[in-house]
C-alpha cells in the first residue's frame, strides 16, 4: 500500500538517499522522490559547560570523561554492544562513567527485556559503579543531560530500520559539539563523515566499536575536533529552516505544476 501511494503522488519526500533507492526498486519515479533528512534545532542544543545541578546530583567527578547515549531503549539501537564495549575498556584500564539516558515500552507480558539485558551485561562487566542510568527524561532536559557527555555512541545493529532510516539524535548530540560514534548501518553514513564530524566502526562489531571509543578517550583533542566540526555541519546543513526550505519548495512545486 506505501508502493502504491507513493507510484501515485505527485511527490514524494523521504529521509535518506536509501530510502529514496528503496523507494525507487518499488516503482517509484526517481525525479519525483526528494530528500528532507531529520534536523536539530542549533538553538537548543548548543555547546555549554557541564550541568552543575547535575555534577553535585550525580556526585560526578567533573574531570572524569563520560561516554552517553540519551534515546530510546530499542532492540535495534545497539546499547548490549556499547555495555560490551565499555567492559572491554574497564578491562583494558580505561577510566570513565557510562551514561545511558532514556527507557524502553513494555513488550506483550509487561517486561523489559533491553533493560534486562543492560543490568545483566553491566553486573557481568563489573560497570555498576560506573553506570549511570536515569531513565527517560522530559525533552526540555536532553540538552542539560548532553552537557555531562563527552563521547556520544550510537551503535545501532544492521537491520532493515536502521539501514533505512536516519536517527534524529545524533543530529542534537553532533549540535552541542560532542564527539559522536555511529555504527556503518545506512541510515547513519549518510549522517557522519568518517573522521571529520566523527568516527564510523563497522556494524555488529563488539571490538571495532571498543577501539574507536578508546582512540577518542585517548585523544581528547580529536574529541574538540569531531565535535566543533559537527556542529559546524549540523548548522549548515541540518537544520529545521534548511529543512523548512526543502519542504516548501516541493510544496510550491507540487501546487503550481497542479495550478497549470
Amino acid at each position: 500500500m506505501e508502493a502504491s501511494v507513493a507510484r501515485t503522488a505527485d511527490a514524494v519526500i523521504t529521509l535518506t538517499d536509501t530510502m529514496r533507492d528503496e523507494l525507487v526498486a518499488r516503482g517509484v519515479t526517481a525525479d519525483r522522490v526528494t530528500i528532507a533528512p531529520n534536523a536539530a534545532d542549533v538553538n537548543t542544543f548548543r555547546p555549554k559547560p557541564r550541568s552543575e545541578r547535575l555534577l553535585e546530583q550525580l556526585n560526578l567527578d567533573p574531570e572524569v570523561p563520560v561516554i552517553g547515549y540519551i534515546g530510546s531503549f530499542m532492540p535495534y539501537e545497539g546499547l548490549d554492544d556499547l555495555v560490551k564495549a565499555c567492559g572491554q575498556l574497564k578491562a583494558k584500564g580505561m577510566g570513565f562513567r557510562l551514561l545511558l539516558v532514556g527507557s524502553e515500552p513494555p513488550n506483550d507480558e509487561g517486561a523489559f527485556p533491553v533493560t534486562d539485558e543492560i543490568c545483566e551485561l553491566i553486573d557481568r562487566g563489573g560497570l555498576k559503579d560506573w553506570l549511570i542510568m536515569p531513565g527517560r527524561v522530559p525533552h526540555e532536559e536532553v540538552a542539560e543531560w548532553y552537557s555531562l557527555v563527552d563521547i556520544a555512541p550510537f551503535p545501532r545493529k544492521s537491520l532493515p530500520v536502521s539501514e533505512l532510516v536516519s536517527p534524529l539524535k545524533p543530529l542534537e548530540a553532533m549540535a552541542m559539539e560532542k564527539a559522536i560514534v555511529v555504527s556503518s548501518v545506512g541510515g547513519m553514513r549518510e549522517m557522519v563523515h568518517d573522521g571529520r564530524t566523527g568516527l564510523v566502526f563497522t556494524k555488529d562489531d563488539v571490538t571495532a566499536l571498543t577501539d574507536t571509543l578508546l582512540r577518542l578517550l585517548q585523544d581528547v583533542p580529536l574529541q574538540r575536533k569531531l565535535g566543533r566540526a559537527g556542529r559546524k555541519w549540523v548548522r549548515r546543513k541540518r537544520s529545521w529552516d534548511s529543512v523548512a526550505d526543502v519542504l516548501l519548495g516541493v510544496a510550491s512545486t507540487v501546487t503550481l505544476s497542479r495550478n497549470r
